[in-house]
């Protein structure tokens, strides 16, 4: 009886007889030649006697590799970076793979693998070494962080193979300045918008990625600082900071500017129209106002009260009623002119030697004046000798261009009284703010006294007062003096030039900005015409509007500027004009495909060449 036994193989190995004569080594446990490739085996045979004899057998197993191990990447990714600019050929990333098989089974090459996030026109990688380097230059704007999966496949039969993913951050190079969505802001708020409301957003984007596609908004340089208006910087939202009043400034033509972090900056304009509302009272000026009249007297006019509103259209319009003192109903007003006349003679009372009259104007809007005018009628008994004008109301007209001591007309009181007759002395209580007129204390003879603005008083209303004896008499006219305009203000621009920005992928007929200028003339002669003085090949401007129009297509590679001057005409004889001179620049857009310089290429090629 003979028993055998197995040593060594750390387990992985085992004896199998089926006849005890015949004893074969087999495996027990999986091998793997990664782990241990090389084993020391000693069967020993050993009897039963005594003291037992036993013989063995040593013998060495070598573990042969099969390919049961793929490459392995010692990260599941990596990080790399490299500048836009970069030159094709450019290192990017040196990776390795490690295969744990011998031989064939342990040689590896390398190969990226295409998916729609890689961008495999742009990397490519050595077979042997590696080496990631870069194909095509590549743009951040495109995509600033491509994936790049490489693939390591050894060489046994089959290939075993494993991936990995290449981050490539591409750093930004400024190239490319902000571009706003449009070239032209146009918008229409109410005059009491309150302060914090945001009116309007305008937006630019930036092609380039990272920081220097981060663009920050100012606004910038006018005439006129514009204090009531402020922009977000990070938003471009333009909110108001300050109250805005349509009587003041109607309109708000400013540049907004949008600059990159790289200092590349591009501009669009931007027109704020107030539209008006009724946030002014009535005012008379002036607030009181005298009439002398004789017992007896007919029916007729007396004086002509007025006031004004600075707001525009409906809520500048007046309305004039007598609000008190007028039980009698002797007094009548006109509503739209503000004239009183005596209607009933026969209503007044002898015996009240005085009325006063409160004259209250409503606008359209429904404000009433905050103070009345006070019309103070003095009745004067038949045995009195009054000094009276020829007229309770004279119409004079004067060019506003005359000179200095120019004649406008002349006023003319008298008396019965001889002695009061030639002592007669004129002069202006009220009705001249400015002082554009001055009157003959002894002839009545109404001079100009400056030079007269016909769009600061289109018309006055001057009280003139005589008196006479002494003690004096007094009685008191209205002069309505009406200041005709002449074409002495020629239309005006905002500013002398605007510049924008418009892709050059914008159709024909896109509205790219609206010229605007006004002229604080009257009638034909502030009614502006426009025109191009130059750059009508490419635009056009609507001749009542201003607005500026795209006629032909732009093109970037021709030209990356454009200037058109725009101008304004008034409808005087001659004309007075100005001009606008409008920068355009023109932004790229990728509209070209690359072109072969030829359409055809020969290369001879020896045929004994290797492959």
């Amino acid at each position: 009886n003979v028993n055998v036994t197995l040593e060594g193989g750390e387990g992985h190995f085992g004896l199998a007889t089926q006849d005890n004569i015949i004893y074969l080594v087999i495996v027990s446990m999986p091998l793997d030649r990664e782990l241990k490739s090389n084993y020391t085996l000693s069967v020993i045979a050993t009897d039963t006697g005594t003291p037992p004899l036993h013989a063995s057998r040593t013998f060495h197993l070598r573990v042969t590799d099969v390919n049961d191990n793929p490459p392995e990447f010692s990260l599941p990714s990596y990080s790399a970076n490299v500048v836009e600019i970069a030159d094709p050929g450019t290192s990017v990333l040196q990776i390795s793979a490690t295969d744990p098989d011998e031989g064939d089974n342990s040689l590896i090459s390398y190969s990226l693998r295409e998916s729609s996030k890689s961008h495999p026109p742009w990397f490519q990688i050595d077979a042997k070494s590696g080496l990631i380097t870069t194909k095509t230059h590549i743009d951040c704007e495109t995509d600033p962080v491509p994936r790049v999966i490489v693939v390591a496949t050894d060489s046994g039969i089959p290939p075993l193979s494993s991936t990995t993913t290449v981050l490539v951050t591409i750093h930004d190079v400024n190239d490319n300045e902000p571009i706003f969505d449009h070239s032209f802001y146009n918008v229409t708020i109410a005059e009491n918008e309150p302060r914090g409301t945001c009116i309007l957003k305008v937006s630019a984007t930036d092609p380039d990625c990272g920081v220097n596609a981060m663009v920050n908004y100012t606004i910038g340089e006018t005439k006129e600082r514009v204090a009531q208006l402020t922009i977000n910087q990070a938003t471009g939202e333009i909110c108001i900071v300050a109250p805005l009043d349509f009587e003041t400034k109607p309109i708000f033509e400013f540049p907004v500017i949008a600059t990159d972090r790289g200092g590349l900056s591009t501009r669009a304009i931007v027109r704020i129209q107030l539209t008006d509302v009724n946030d002014n009272w009535p005012v008379f000026y002036p607030k009181e106002y005298n009439v002398s009249l004789k017992e007896g007297a007919s029916r007729g006019p007396l004086v002509t009260v007025a006031a004004t509103d600075s707001d525009s259209g409906r809520f500048g319009s007046l309305t004039y009623s007598i609000s008190s003192g007028n039980p009698s109903r002797a007094f009548s007003i006109n509503s739209q002119t503000g004239e009183i006349t005596l209607t009933r003679p026969d209503a007044l009372n002898p015996r009240s030697p005085s009325y006063k009259l409160n004259v209250s104007a409503v606008d359209g809007g429904g404000l009433k004046s905050s103070q009345d005018a006070q019309v103070h009628i003095s009745l004067l008994d038949s045995s009195s000798v009054p000094v009276q004008f020829q007229s309770a109301r004279y119409d004079m007209a004067i060019r506003e261009d005359v000179p200095p001591n120019t004649v406008v007309g002349s006023v003319k009181a008298y008396s019965s009284d001889q002695r009061a007759k030639h002592n007669m002395t004129y002069s202006i209580s009220s009705g001249d703010p400015d002082g554009y007129f001055t009157i003959d204390p002894s002839s009545g003879i109404i001079h100009t006294s400056a030079i007269l603005d016909h769009e600061t008083h289109p018309s006055l209303l001057l009280n003139v007062q005589a008196f006479s004896g002494s003690p004096p008499v007094y009685s008191h006219t209205q002069v309505h003096i009406e200041i005709s305009d002449v074409n002495d203000n020629p239309p005006t621009f905002a500013a002398s030039k605007v510049r924008i920005s418009v892709r050059e992928s914008e159709v024909s007929g896109t509205a790219l900005y609206t010229a605007h200028a006004e002229d604080r003339d009257d009638g034909s002669y502030g009614r502006v015409v426009y025109q191009l003085a130059s750059g009508g090949h490419h635009f056009r401007v609507d001749a009542k509007t201003g607005d500026l129009y795209l006629k032909a297509p732009l093109d970037y590679e021709l030209s990356q500027r454009h200037t058109v001057v725009v101008s304004a005409a008034d409808g005087g004889s001659p004309p007075l004009t100005s001009n606008l001179t409008v920068l355009l620049e023109v932004q790229d857009v990728n509209d070209n495909p690359p072109v072969f310089e030829r359409t055809e290429y020969t290369v001879p090629v020896i045929e004994s060449l290797p492959g």
